[in-house]
């Protein structure tokens, strides 16, 4: 609610009468009972989110992305690592590696994003996207080509690539 785009979101979410918004709108209630309305500081409120469904939804993202920016289909179970933190937490030492990178984004307010590849260690590729001028989301993760030790082991054991995020 703090931003122009959290106020608009809301707005349109309270507007909103199909079926599906009305599921969404149970799940946000849910959401903030969880935590039985706490009030924070600053006239806050605790709410909590199902973490497991907002890693699920940025990696399908992380996939549409990195399709459209190197034209390649990333399979769906690869070797990584998802986080997503407010953006007044400190970031994950992993953004570190995509701070400086120019962003990607053409609407900024409500979603940006960036990324960079590495070989030292491996093939991998980080990600990170700013949701809202709130939330931010990164993802690291092994190209399905990846030749280092831990990704051969992997494909030698199960002749795949396991999605083994940590959570």
């Amino acid at each position: 609610m703090e931003t122009k785009t959290g106020k608009f979101l809301w707005e349109d979410i309270k507007r909103k009468k199909r079926p599906e918004d009305v599921r969404i709108k149970k799940m946000i209630r849910a959401e903030f009972r969880k935590f039985g309305s706490i009030i924070l500081p600053g006239g806050k409120a605790a709410k909590g989110y199902d973490a497991s469904r907002a890693r699920r939804v940025v990696w399908k993202i992380t996939r549409g992305l990195f399709f459209v920016e190197k034209g390649v289909i990333l399979p769906e179970n690869v070797l990584g690592r998802i986080e997503i933190v407010s953006l007044e937490e400190d970031p994950p030492p992993i953004f570190q590696f995509v701070a400086d990178v120019p962003s990607h984004g053409k609407y900024s307010a409500v979603f940006d994003y960036k990324f960079s590849e590495h070989t030292s260690n491996g093939h991998f590729h980080i990600w990170a996207m700013l949701f809202w001028e709130k939330i931010v989301a990164t993802v690291a993760f092994h190209d399905p080509d990846c030749t280092c030790a831990l990704c051969v082991k992997k494909r030698r054991k199960r002749r795949y690539l396991t999605l083994h995020f940590t959570f």
